[in-house]
């Protein structure tokens, strides 16, 4: 029944309604106006429940309503009536699930192979990937699980070629997820699982890396910083960033040599001796999306055709 239809309908019914009861008022004795108004009375609930029910849809609006309620009691593990859901314990990051490959901070091609093991060989595992800079955690094919517990999947980090070349991303496997997970979904966050491996933090490949210092080193308050780029006829910046503050810092532009070593004196902080034990990140780029200039403070890494993986140090 068309919503108009049914406007007009109502219209009518309450003008009808408005007659019979004011001549019921004044004529009191009129009998067959009150039972007008108790026919119209049963016509209007019944038409009302045929309107509500054929336009509404109210079994399908309840039935979506007990299977959104469902799914809460999953996640939350309670029962419902008319019975209870299988019992799903979640549990945070623990060693019954863990990723073997790649090791943290290696780095990785846009495709690569991530291993582990589960405790369970009966489980479901699922990868997904989170690039730092993005708000996507991707969910990569389920993997395959073995006998013995452990698994391995064909993972992909980002597109191919250099355009997320030295970019940042999270690994995450999940086994017997609460919500059932498909190939190139794009979630807002990590998925609930009954189990959840460690976060292991990877880059991709890129034809531009820092040599020195390397990862975890001390360093002076000024340092050497070094490294290598291909193809070798481009600028080189440096980048650091104190890990407690928000500042990006960018340093004097790099002197880079004809077979693509470059070098430049990067400044760790002032030579105030309180700042040691400090931690400092460096990045190197090439090929910036935006002009750079030395002393210049940025918000964030910048953008560049190629990016070295993040190295982090210590000041002395």
């Amino acid at each position: 029944m068309p919503w108009r239809v049914f406007a007009l309908l109502v219209i009518g019914v309450v003008f009808v309604w408005c007659d019979l009861v004011r001549t019921a008022i004044i004529s009191p004795r009129s009998w067959r106006r009150w039972g007008l108004i108790a026919a119209l009375l049963f016509v209007t609930v019944f038409s009302t429940y045929v309107v509500v029910v054929t336009i509404l849809d109210v079994s399908a609006l309840t039935t979506r309503v007990r299977s959104l309620l469902s799914a809460l009691s999953e996640v939350a593990n309670m029962p419902v009536a008319g019975g209870s859901l299988p019992s799903v314990r979640i549990q945070p990051a623990t060693d019954s699930l863990r990723i073997t490959a790649p090791s943290g901070r290696a780095l990785v091609s846009d495709e690569a192979e991530v291993e582990g093991f589960v405790a369970d060989a009966g489980a479901e595992v699922w990868v997904v990937c989170h690039a730092t800079d993005s708000r996507g955690y991707w969910v990569q094919k389920p993997a395959d699980v073995r006998g013995d517990g452990t698994w391995r999947v064909e993972a992909y980090f980002g597109r191919p070629g250099d355009v997320d070349a030295g970019r940042e991303y999270e690994i995450m496997a999940v086994a017997d997820p609460v919500v059932g997970l498909a190939e190139g979904e794009v979630r807002h966050t990590w998925p609930i699982a009954r189990w959840r491996s460690t976060i292991v933090t990877v880059f991709r490949e890129s034809d531009l890396v820092v040599t020195m210092p390397s990862d975890g080193a001390d360093v002076r308050p000024q340092d050497g910083i070094a490294g290598h780029v291909s193809p070798s006829r481009q600028d080189v910046w440096v980048i650091i960033h104190p890990v407690d503050a928000r500042g990006f810092w960018v340093q004097p532009a790099a002197t880079v040599v004809p077979h693509g070593a470059w070098r430049v004196e990067g400044y760790f902080g002032t030579s105030d001796s309180a700042e040691a034990g400090l931690l400092f990140q460096v990045m190197a780029v090439a090929g910036v999306e935006e002009p750079l200039h030395e002393g210049q403070v940025l918000g964030g890494w910048p953008g560049a055709k190629l990016r070295s993986r993040v190295v982090t140090v210590r000041r002395q």
